[in-house]
């Protein structure tokens, strides 16, 4: 994975969450096994695509990666004048963050084998005069007729959680849906080839994408998904 161009993004927000007291350390591009989910693509260009731009080791959370995705659309043909690279083109971008569980500090016995399991937020929006405002949400498997055992057990421990309900009530006006699931890099580092890592990573936790700026979480935004891999954890303890 050659990384032809520097990109500053990580270590702009190294320095955000350390300044929120989340401390951690930046991990480059293509070192990582989960950098591989995403080929590199220079998005600077007038291409379209999603790349990895890194990633930062958290310390003493049960959400101990954050890695950062870059998506681009370009297109052409669009009505309307003037664009990056010319007339009659559409260019949008967004960001998300990738949240990931992966125990990979020593004295941590990494746990056995997960059963796949994959929950999603379902929000109802009240729309309001120029803004609409989350009311309420719910939980849902992707199968809600057969659910699994484990998403059983996160379910339970998610929806008694009052304190976690507060803090996504109030984030999921910028996450708009929030996203569990079990995780399997798609290369291994022997596929993705030399000075690749493993990450040990089995769970992964996202929001939708967002505006460059907005990618600068606050701290209510990560105490929730470290609050949500703390119970998936403890459910996954429980079974």
């Amino acid at each position: 994975m050659v990384i032809p161009k520097e990109d500053k993004t990580r270590y702009e927000l190294h320095t955000h969450l350390s300044r929120l007291g989340i401390e951690g350390s930046v991990i480059e591009p293509g070192m990582l096994d989960i950098d591989y989910d995403y080929p590199y693509l220079d998005l600077d260009r007038p291409v379209s695509g999603t790349t990895s731009l890194g990633s930062i080791r958290l310390h003493g959370y049960s959400a101990d990666i954050v890695n950062i995705i870059r998506e681009k659309i370009y297109e052409v043909g669009h009505l309307g004048f003037g664009g990056d690279y010319g007339p009659h083109e559409f260019v949008g971008s967004g960001w998300r963050l990738r949240f990931f569980i992966t125990h990979y500090e020593s004295e941590v016995q990494p746990p056995s084998e997960l059963t796949e399991f994959y929950l999603t937020t379902k929000v109802k929006i009240e729309k309001r005069f120029l803004t609409t405002k989350i009311v309420d949400f719910t939980w849902e498997a992707q199968n809600m007729v057969h659910t699994t055992r484990i998403e059983d057990e996160i379910l339970k421990r998610v929806n008694s959680d009052s304190a976690l309900r507060s803090i996504l009530l109030n984030e999921l006006g910028n996450e708009r849906s929030i996203t569990v699931r079990s995780y399997k890099p798609k290369k291994t580092p022997e596929q993705a080839g030399k000075g690749t890592e493993a990450s040990y990573a089995i769970i992964v936790l996202h929001g939708e994408l967002r505006k460059r700026k907005d990618m600068f979480i606050s701290r209510n935004c990560f105490d929730l998904y470290n609050k949500i891999a703390k119970h998936i954890l403890q459910a996954k303890s429980a079974l």
